[in-house]
């Protein structure tokens, strides 16, 4: 079998997917990088260039970079990638969320809303719609909420760092708005010692976003999934996204 890889540039954490499938990944990566800063281009060239080069041993074509809301926000972000030699993919919203939203439908079939807090955007997807919000763990902003069909009484799956490290600190994928509120008051004393500073930096503001999204859709009660975007470009790559 042909291995397949991608690169999803995130506005504060990209990942390097590579394998043959999705069970057995033989390579996965993750930087935190924060690509709101002036220095942005040249992070990004530094996180391609360390990818380029774990990549080198592995067979394949060049893997396809993908961005949503930091290629959105600063094109020059998806020239940086071009110019490396990569298939770049600057995705909408909807793109974003519909990724998303295939890559956890895959792994639980019983989804009917999939919710990805991203460092610059909070992507709303359902299998018929997608809904974009302008913020995430690192940009603020108060814009008017969607109007979401899905909100009520759904158990909707998370996804994303944020989320990711919610469970890490719960010990648990299934998590309570009351249970998010507590951790919020145990902060910052409930973060290990070991992670990484960028992401210290922006959890709390990214735990609070979970918490006034539930609050305000009423969600009492929530899934968290590993699986997200870098998954949902891996599958998208499998059918041909990026090829020549």
């Amino acid at each position: 079998m042909r291995t397949v890889a991608v690169i999803k540039i995130g506005t504060t954490t990209s990942v390097m997917l590579a394998g043959a499938d999705l069970t057995t990944a033989c390579l996965r990566r993750q930087r935190l990088a924060n690509l709101l800063g002036s220095d942005r281009s040249e992070t990004l060239a530094r996180v391609l260039a360390d990818f380029s080069r774990e990549l080198a041993g592995i067979p394949g074509r060049r893997p396809l970079v993908a961005g949503g809301e930091a290629f959105r926000l600063h094109p020059e972000l998806a020239a940086v990638a071009a110019r490396q030699g990569f298939p770049v993919w600057t995705l909408t919203p909807e793109q974003e969320g519909g990724l998303c939203y295939a890559a956890v439908k895959a792994v639980k079939p019983d989804t009917r809303l999939v919710v990805d807090l991203g460092g610059g955007s909070t992507e709303l997807a359902t299998a018929d719609a997608v809904w974009s919000l302008p913020l995430g763990a690192a940009r603020s902003a108060s814009p008017e909420h969607a109007a979401i069909a899905a909100a009520g009484a759904q158990r909707p799956v998370w996804v994303g760092g944020t989320a990711v490290l919610t469970a890490r600190l719960l010990g648990t994928r299934s998590v309570s708005l009351q249970a998010l509120r507590h951790l919020a008051q145990s902060l910052p004393a409930a973060l290990p010692p070991d992670l990484d500073p960028l992401r210290r930096e922006l959890y709390p503001h990214g735990l609070g976003l979970m918490i006034a999204l539930a609050a305000r859709y009423e969600w009492q009660n929530l899934a968290i999934c590993e699986r997200g975007l870098s998954e949902g470009l891996w599958l998208a790559a499998c059918l041909g996204r990026g090829t020549p």
